[in-house]
């Protein structure tokens, strides 16, 4: 776009706008011709907000922070620009995962920014308060859940005001991993993944051990929001915490902790496969706005080259997509220490090459996501599990689109 006329575009996205200005400035210096405004609203408002804009037409945000089980739903409502042609060979830099959710019907739809895992962090002052020796963060030595939750008993007898607690308590991506690893799976079947499975031994049997975890002598808070988790981990209140891979950045970069951060695998049901979630977000190019080329520009620089990538660790500290960057991101800290001869690098690179599985592509996945939220906050607060999973398989069975 060199000999094109300057052009402005709208970037949307849920960042700070102060962390983002630094990627902004990056981008004009090589990029003279394009001018980026940013808009930020919060987290939970926007995929709200991207609906409201891009219905009917919507011109602007020109490119958008789009999660990427979203993808396949955003692209059956129009609000995705097809981004092949403009990627190339680029494609086969990122993490398959990460790829794989981008893409619909061989289409690359969404350009990857970033991939995720799960990490058991647990507070070393409050493990030796109780007396419990620090697990180990080699995956060889992975935790079954009942091990975890006698270990989150324990150090609540020794002082912690809660033994464990999830990140992001009642949504799927977190709780995915135990319906898959008790046999459930992802809860979406069929060709088009449109026909809800959610009355089944696993998700049954998942459904009343995270219930247990909740239950009047269980070991996690009712009523914490996703919201507040990281906050009462951070500020002590919390032994065990089973978060994203970028709260370990957060923690060590932004958020300077009281006490020493320690690192263990994702648990897992005894005598089955451990699971742990995957996924993270992309970058959309709406195909509405009169700019797609300089947004496309844009989204490509940020998610392909070395400079755009560098600076978006500064904006958001989660695991890159691109594989290059990879390897400088595990050995950076935290993730360059750990107990039993592993570092938390070290496990994350294994959970994303043998563990992980990503949240089912469906264009159903909104209704799905917002679904099922519902129904685990109401067994989170004691509805019986059958009785809501039955209620949440017949509002899918309404609300899916035919496949």
């Amino acid at each position: 776009m060199d000999d094109a006329e300057p052009v402005t575009i709208s970037f949307l996205g849920f960042y700070g706008p102060e962390g983002v200005a630094p990627l902004l400035d990056a981008f004009h210096a090589e990029n003279p011709g394009i001018t980026v405004e940013y808009q930020s609203v919060p987290f939970g408002e926007l995929n709200q907000v991207i609906q409201s804009r891009l219905s009917d037409g919507g011109e602007s945000p020109d490119v958008y922070i789009a999660d990427q089980p979203r993808v396949a739903a955003l692209d059956n409502q129009g609000f995705l620009h097809d981004v092949s042609d403009a990627v190339g060979d680029a494609a086969n830099d990122w993490v398959d995962t990460a790829l794989t959710a981008s893409t619909v019907d061989g289409r690359l739809m969404a350009l990857p920014l970033n991939t995720s895992t799960q990490i058991l962090y647990y507070n070393k002052s409050l493990l030796d308060q109780a007396g419990i020796p620090y697990p180990s963060t080699s995956p060889d030595d992975r935790m079954t859940w009942d091990e975890l939750v006698d270990l989150a008993r324990w150090a609540q007898e020794g002082g912690a005001t809660y033994g464990f607690q999830f990140d992001q308590v009642s949504r799927y991506y977190q709780l995915q991993p135990l319906i898959e690893s008790l046999g459930g799976g992802p809860g979406l079947t069929g060709p088009a993944n449109l026909q809800p499975d959610l009355v089944n031994d696993g998700w049954i049997e998942a459904m009343e051990f995270y219930a247990s975890l909740f239950a009047d002598d269980g070991v996690a808070p009712r009523g914490m929001p996703p919201e507040e988790t990281p906050n009462a981990f951070a500020a002590g209140e919390v032994a065990f915490y089973l978060g994203g891979t970028h709260w370990g950045g957060i923690f060590e970069l932004f958020w300077p902790l009281e006490f020493d951060l320690g690192f263990a695998p994702h648990p897992y049901f005894e005598g089955h496969d451990p699971v742990t979630p995957t996924g993270a977000l992309s970058l959309g190019v709406n195909p509405n706005s009169p700019n797609t080329e300089a947004a496309t520009t844009f989204a490509k620089w940020v998610t392909t080259s070395p400079t755009g990538t560098n600076v978006f660790l500064t904006v958001d500290v989660a695991p890159p997509a691109l594989t290059g960057a990879l390897p400088a991101f595990i050995v950076s800290p935290p993730w360059d220490r750990g107990e039993g001869g592993t570092t938390a690098g070290e496990l994350v690179e294994y959970e994303l090459d043998n563990t992980s599985v990503v949240r089912p592509r469906s264009i159903g996945y909104i209704q799905f996501e917002e679904i099922l939220g519902r129904a685990f906050e109401d067994i989170r607060n004691g509805l019986d599990v059958r009785e809501t999973l039955e209620r949440a398989q017949s509002e899918l069975e309404a609300q899916l689109p035919s496949g």
